[in-house]
Parts: C-alpha cells; structure tokens; sequence
C-alpha cells in the first residue's frame, strides 16, 4: 500500500495539471457538502426528504462556484500551456541546434561511433561509420562492421549495458594480408539509462590507435635500448642542466640518476674541460654534433676511465635547439687492448722476422710477405726479389699436385693434416726438402694463408741414414736368428745322434760287463748298474738340450703338432690349464715363419710363468684369408702399458722383432686383474711369407 501512495505521489508531482484538477474538483465538492450540511443544521426539526434538495437560488451559487473553480483552472492552465509550448519549443530548437551541433562533432570525429539498442541492432551512426558501412543502421554491430570484429564492439557495449558503466579496452587485429596491415582498435561502449535506471541500449565508439600504439611500443623500445645499453646515454638542456640518466651512465660515472637530475653538468662530468664543453654548446646550438671526443673521468670511486664522447643536438619539429643528448662511451678496456695489440704486433714483427723457421703470408698462391729465413730457404737476399712470386715457381709436378689438392680442399671446407713435405727447387737449383705448417688468417675481409717452411734436407738425410741402418740391423738380425737356429737345429742334432748313440752303446757295454761279472764281485756290480743310472739320466738330459735347442717335432710333425707338445709341457710344468685351437690342424709353413712363432709362443709362455700368476692360457692359431693369426691370452694380473713399452723388456721386444722379421706385426696389451693378449699376424701366400729377407 506504501508503495502505491508514493507511486501516486510521484505521479502528482511529475503531472501539475491532473493535481491541479483534482484539487479544484476536491474544493467544490467540500462547499457542496457543507452547504448540504448547513440545511441539515438549521432545518433538522422540519427535515424532509424534499429539503434536501438545493433551490434553485442555491443550485445556482453552487454552479457558479463550480465555473468560476473552472475558468480559474482554465485560465490558470492556458497560461500553464502557452508558457511550456513556448519552453518547449525552445528546447526543440535548442535541441536541434545541439543535435546539429553534436552531430557535426560526430561527424567530424574519425572514430566509428555507434548507438545500439538492447539487442546490438543500429540505431544511429556518425560520417565515419557510414563512410565505412553506409548500410550499417538498422543491422547488428557483428555484421555491419565484421572487418573489424577483433574488436568486438558487442562485447564492451554488453558489458557496459550489464555493469551500467563506461567500458573500454584495446584489441590487436592481425592483418589477413600480411604484417604490415595490423592494426590495433579501441573499442568504448557507453550504456544509456532512462530516469528510473533502466538501460535502453548504449554508444559504441571503435577507435583506430594503431599509429598511437605504434609511437608507443616505439617509446618503449627506445627508452629499452636506451635504459640497457653499456654506454652512458643522458640528456641536457640548453644551459647544460641533466634532465635524463640511463643505467649506463650510473655505471659509468658513479652517480644515480636522483643524484644528477637537475643538476649542471659541468659541475658533476666536465669539470676539467668545461671550457672544451661551453665551445661544444656553441657548436651543438648551431645544429652541428660533436664526435668521438676522448676524455678521462674518474669517478667516486677514483678509478680513471676513458670516455668517448658524442654530442648530439635535440631539435624541435621547428628546428630549434631545445637541448643535448650525449652518448659516452667507455673505451679505456678498448685503450689497454689498442696498446696490447700494438705491443703484440711488435713482439709477432719480431718473432716473424727473427725467427729461425721461414714464415709467409700467402694470398691465392702468391707471396706477399715473407722473413730473412724464408728467404734464405728459397735463395733470396732481398724480399722484392720474392714478393709476388708463386710457390708453383719453385717446386716440381709431385709438388704442384700436392699444393693444388690442398688448396681444393680448403675451398669445399675438407680437414686435412696442417702439415705437409715437399721438395723445392732454390734460386740457385739446389733441390731442398721442406715441411710446410700452414694456418688461415683473416686480415680484414680477406683471407690469408700463413705458413711457416722448415728446412728439413738434412733431417732427411738422416731419417734415410737411420732407416737404411736399421734395415741393415734387421736385415743382420734376420741373418744371425737364421744362422742361430741352423746352429740349434745341427748342435741339437750332434747330441741327440752323435752324443746320445754314444752314451747308448756305453750303457749297452757297461750291462754286458756287469752281466759277465761273478757273483762274488758284488761290488763292482753295484757300481755298474749305478753308472748305466747315470747314464740313463745323461741320455734324458742330452734329449731334454736337445729339445730346447730345436725341438724334431717341430721339424718332422710341423707347428701345429709342436705347440701342442710345447702347450702339454708347460701345463705339466707349471700345473696352469692350457686350451689350445689350430685351424687347419695341418698348417704349412715355410721353416723360418715355423721356427718365428714357435718361438713367440715359447716366449709368451715363459713370461706368463714368471710373472702372469695365471690359472689359464688359451693358444689360438688359425690360418684365414691369406693371413695367419696367432693370439695368446692369460687371465692373470695383466700387464701394465709402461711394462709394455719398457725398453728392457726384452722377451717382449724379441716376440715383436720376430713378428716384424716374418713380415707381420704384434699387439700386447694387458688389464689389471683381467690378463694380458699378444696377437701377432702373419700374411702368407703359397704357404709362404710375404716379407722382404
């Protein structure tokens, strides 16, 4: 019920001629009820229903009561009426002439402005936005403007409309077409209320800020290069006042950007040239900048820098100097290199002209730099004489070949050994040997060859000398092992015939004699049964020599049969399983190879004895592809590398020797705690041996 008398109330208010009416109706009917009500006072003890009824005299005052209230109102109201068609009319021009006023605004604002109803439909749009759309009233916001729905219009005029506030907000719009066609758009949705709060739609503004986000994102990065560059960057006004500081400059000088602001630099950078910076304001005041101006500053903390200035003035768009901006740039590490570089490139001139080996920069195949050794190696006293020549000058077809290839192969960026050896021919003929180190350099944008020649004929001469001795000391070797177990073979032949026939026959004479002894000479028998003792055990020994010196099986069964017999005695020996393997159990070989591995494994096996403290040691010969392999392994402690490689292991030496003089090679390696392996191989053809006697 409350509610419905302010509703009445509020009506009353808002409307003055219904509540004018009714109180002018109310006042009438109050004197015609108290007219009636003093007839019944003064007439009560006569009272008939016919007296209550008005006379017509009364009836009359009543009505002219009742027109007289309404000429009052009527006249009250024309008044009324005539006043406010007069205000209204003025407000309807005055509302035109706003509309006009804020419809030319409008148009001549380059946003897109729209006004919408509750469901996104146009109602009403400004130049900018019929220019875009000229059909766009009376269609939603998404079709009309779809070109840019990245910015979604709908969706800030929604919000607006829902929160009842201004909503706004800046949306990136790729380009279809490519980088250069992005844009960026604000969008502003504004809703519109009616008196009680209700909205009934809103304004939609769509603004193209891209050039604006642009000189934005362009202020940042420059105040980002600026803020992390090394180099002191600041700002002055004319008068020399600092009015911007980078990090830079913080390191550089010393001083915080709260602490320089403000302040005049001469009186905190240049106070020891302020002379030199007041010509330099001249100078900048004119338009002109001042470059690489070097100084020395130190700082708060007495280090001593040096600077390199550059002075740039700050130009309005009318081209009046408004300040200076300075770029100072701490070069003192770049000094201190400058020197080192001087200072190396004096100790390189120096060692490139004093040095004992021939240096030379080479461009192409060119020389074009060259030292006193250099020269010397190639039979020039003076360098013009050899500036510019080719090194294809001095060598032969061996040679040019050789440099050609290399110079391929740097081009097509192949790895090849820095060093090389080639014969060249002097000034004079003479044919020296020379090695050559050679390195790229880059000087500048071009690219150089350095490379350094090394006499290195009379090392050759003596590599050749030593190579032939040594050939000459194998070759002797060869001959004396050859020689030796000729030796062997005959000295174990004469004992075990010769030596062991005699000592049979002597056994055989001495049982006769003590069989043709009587029984009564027990003595002598005894000492002729001890003798044919003795002898035995000289026989055994004489084979036993015999069999170290050359054992006959290896002569009469070949080497298979040999190492099993040797692998057999060792085993009994030493108590250590021995495995063996022969592939083809008939190998064939020529004496010399036979006698060789023989050996090696007789060698191997004496080692592995003294000082293997191995359980087992397997032998593998075997015979494949024209090569022989003989591999011996332990599982003992394991040799170690400087074991290896001592220059007194001689057992050692003697099994690779061996390997060598065969025409094969020889690998010993050992781990700890897993044993040791010597391989050696042998190539064969023809059941013979490819080497050179």
């Amino acid at each position: 019920m409350r509610k419905i008398l302010k509703d009445i109330e509020r009506y009353l208010k808002n409307n003055p001629p219904v509540r004018d009416g009714i109180l002018i109706a109310s006042g009438g009917i109050v004197i015609f009820i108290l007219i009636i009500q003093f007839r019944i006072i003064f007439h009560i003890e006569g009272l008939y229903f016919k007296d209550i009824f008005l006379s017509f005299e009364e009836l009359f005052i009543l009505l002219l009561i009742i027109a007289l209230s309404l000429f009052i109102f009527s006249w009250r109201r024309y008044r009324e009426l005539k006043n406010e068609i007069m205000e209204r009319k003025k407000a309807v021009r005055k509302m035109q002439q706003s509309r006009a006023q804020l419809q030319a605004v409008l148009d001549g604002v380059p946003d897109i402005i729209l006004q919408v109803d509750t469901n996104m439909r146009i109602l009403w749009a400004n130049k900018a936005a019929m220019t875009k759309n000229p059909d766009c009233i009376g269609q939603l916001c998404r079709v009309a403007f779809s070109d840019i729905e990245g910015l979604s219009i709908e969706t800030y005029c929604k919000w607006a409309m829902e929160t009842r506030k201004i909503e706004k907000g800046i949306r990136f719009q790729p380009s279809k077409s490519g980088i250069g066609g992005d844009k960026y758009w604000e969008g502003i949705g504004v809703p519109l209320l009616l008196s009680d709060g209700r909205v009934f739609g809103a304004i939609a503004i769509a603004r193209n800020v891209t050039d604006h986000m642009q000189v934005e994102a362009t202020k940042k990065i420059l105040a980002s290069i600026v803020e992390s560059s090394n180099d002191a960057i600041f700002s002055e006004s004319p008068d020399g006042t600092i009015n911007s500081w980078n990090t830079g400059a913080v390191n550089i000088f010393g001083y915080s950007a709260k602490e320089v602001i403000g302040k005049s630099s001469t009186e905190i950078i240049f106070k020891n040239i302020k002379d030199r910076v007041e010509e330099f304001r001249e100078k900048l005041k004119k338009g002109r900048s001042i470059e690489n101006y070097i100084m020395e500053f130190t700082n708060r903390d007495g280090e001593t820098k040096i600077l390199s200035l550059t002075m740039s003035p700050i130009q309005h768009l009318s081209h009046y100097v408004i300040g200076f901006s300075t770029i100072a740039r701490d070069i003192t590490a770049q000094k201190k290199a400058e020197e080192a570089l001087i200072s190396s490139e004096t100790k390189y001139r120096n060692l490139f002209e004093y040095s004992l080996e021939g240096i030379g920069i080479i461009q192409g195949d060119k020389f074009i730099s060259a030292n006193k050794t250099l020269l010397s190696i190639f039979g020039f006293s003076k360098q013009e004489q050899f500036i510019g020549k080719s090194i294809f000058d001095f060598v032969d077809d061996y040679g040019k070949e050789t440099i050609r290839k290399r110079m391929l192969n740097r081009e097509a960026n192949i790895p090849q050994e820095s060093k090389y050896e080639i014969i060249i021919s002097r000034r004079d003929g003479e044919k020296r040997n020379v090695e050559i180190s050679e390195g790229t350099i880059q000087i500048g944008s071009d690219e150089y060859i350095q490379a350094s020649f090394r006499d290195i004929t009379e090392k050759k001469k003596a590599e050749d000398e030593l190579k032939r001795s040594r050939e000459q000391l194998r070759n002797l070797a060869t001959h004396l092992e050859k020689v030796r177990e000729t030796e062997r073979k005959e000295i174990a032949y004469e004992i075990h015939d010769d030596l062991g026939q005699a000592l049979t026959a002597m056994k055989m004479d001495i049982l006769w004699i003590a069989q043709k002894l009587p029984n009564s000479e027990k003595k002598l028998y005894e000492r002729a049964m001890s003798m044919s003792t003795l002898i035995d055990e000289t026989i055994n020994k004489i084979r036993m020599i015999s069999t170290q010196l050359r054992p006959s099986i290896l002569d009469h069964f070949g080497i298979g049969a040999a190492i099993e017999w040797l692998a057999e005695d060792f085993q009994k020996r030493t108590d250590i399983s021995c495995k063996i393997k022969i592939e083809p159990r008939d190998i064939e070989l020529d004496e010399f190879i036979s006698t060789g591995i023989f050996r090696i494994c007789q060698e191997a096996l004496t080692n592995i004895t003294r000082h293997a403290n191995a359980t087992t040691v397997d032998i593998s010969l075997v015979q494949t592809n024209g090569e022989l392999e003989l591999i011996i392994k332990d599982d003992g402690i394991g040799i170690s590398e400087e074991q290896v490689n001592d220059v007194n292991s001689f057992g050692l030496i003697g099994i690779r020797e061996r390997a060598y003089l065969s025409g094969g090679t020889s690998f010993i390696k050992g781990e700890p705690g897993e044993g040791t392996i010597i391989k050696v191989n042998i190539p064969i053809t023809n059941n013979g041996a490819e080497r050179n006697d």
